[in-house]
């Protein structure tokens, strides 16, 4: 009597794999203005997310359809220049999904015009009865194109011209400085200086952390004081603003807790997250005369001359052509004239001296004055006038 064995092996037919690209929000695409160095899409708040559906087609209709839930030793890589680098599951500029999202990448990260970015995806599928593989992989490029878009200008004017009447303003004059890209107001940053050097609290200027500086009077003399500004562009900080304000909402909060229980889909989130989105993007601002941590490099730098000058005036006298020599006094009287009519208490913003004597001094002060009749006796014996001087006082 003899045994033996017979084993007779099953022959499957292999997997038919495939698998679909789909873009569920942003695009691979980005121009980068080289005018301002903005990105355009901003990845860090309007990230780049793709997801390579695998699937398979099994003649023995063992396993069929969609298995990304399935799939075993995903692997996500940045192929940068020569560097082939890992992407991790905490790395902050890519977000790879979890569960029934794998095989779905969300990019964060903005790719500079000088990088040759590829992103690569490789995975694989166990068909746990018949131990049949699957081996996926996908490549997406990273473009990024150079741009340049209208250069940011910087507008420099004074709303209330650069001179200061100070009988009808006595108060000061305004240096406004914004930033455009084309029509369109740029949020930024200011620091203004006076005689030089940065103005700071305390010196009476306001503003001086805004696009509109207020100068008092009494910084303003009859030669001309330059005020300068310089303005740092903060489209990048507005934009990491809005970023941080979106990614902290309570909703996109409660969505991505979601999204990490597979209790909702990366297209579902996207929905929220780009609902949100537009609204911080709407609602967010740059904090009141806001300034970045380090003052930057790159400054837009203007200039203004301000200057404190008289309107055009002329005096007009009133005395009498003659009095009696028993007189004791000639009473003498000024009113200062501009273009708007007489100036009212022109004592506030002249000072009249008459009658110069031999050390140079002047005997009589003031706009109303009551001359001693001698001295109007000696001036006549003279064929002299009275003389007078009119001194600015601001």
């Amino acid at each position: 009597m003899s045994t033996g064995g017979l084993r007779i092996k099953i022959d499957y037919k292999p997997l038919n794999a495939y698998k679909n690209t789909v873009i569920l929000n942003g695009t691979n695409r980005q121009n980068y203005n080289t005018n301002n160095h903005q990105f355009e899409p901003d990845r860090r708040i309007d990230p780049f997310v793709v997801r390579v559906e695998c699937g398979v087609n099994d003649p023995h209709n063992f396993s069929s359809g969609i298995i990304n839930e399935h799939l075993t030793d995903v692997n996500w890589k940045l192929s940068n220049g020569t560097k082939l680098i890992d992407i991790e599951q905490n790395d902050i500029d890519f977000r790879i999904g979890k569960g029934k999202e794998k095989g779905t990448i969300t990019v964060f990260k903005n790719i500079t015009d000088i990088e040759a970015a590829t992103l690569i995806f490789t995975a694989k599928f166990l068909e746990p009865k018949t131990k049949r593989v699957v081996n996926y992989q996908e490549s997406f490029t990273l473009v990024t194109i150079p741009t340049a878009n209208t250069p940011i200008i910087l507008d420099t004017n004074t709303p209330f011209g650069h001179k200061i009447n100070p009988i009808e303003n006595n108060q000061g004059l305004v240096c406004l400085a914004e930033l455009f890209e084309s029509t369109t107001k740029v949020p930024a940053a200011y620091y203004w200086y006076y005689d030089d050097k940065e103005i700071v609290a305390g010196q009476g200027f306001t503003g001086f952390k805004s696009e509109r500086l207020f100068v008092p009077i009494n910084k303003i003399d009859k030669t001309g004081v330059v005020i300068k500004c310089e303005v740092a562009d903060c489209v990048t900080d507005l934009n990491e603003l809005i970023r941080n304000n979106t990614v902290s909402d309570p909703k996109v909060i409660e969505a991505n807790l979601k999204l990490e229980n597979g209790e909702i889909t990366q297209a579902q989130f996207n929905v929220i997250y780009q609902d949100r989105l537009k609204y911080h993007q709407e609602h967010t601002e740059l904090p009141k005369d806001y300034r970045p941590g380090v003052k930057p490099s790159k400054l837009f730098k203007g200039d203004f001359l301000l200057i404190k000058q008289y309107p055009v005036y002329e005096p007009n006298i009133l005395a009498p052509d003659s009095v009696f020599p028993e007189s004791k006094t000639v009473q003498v009287e000024m009113t200062m004239n501009a273009n708007f009519g007489i100036i009212p208490n022109p004592e506030k913003y002249f000072n009249v001296k008459w009658l110069k004597q031999p050390d140079g001094k002047f005997k009589y002060q003031g706009f109303k004055i009551d001359f001693d009749i001698n001295d109007i006796k000696a001036l006549s014996e003279q064929d002299k006038e009275i003389d007078y001087v009119i001194e600015e006082l601001l």
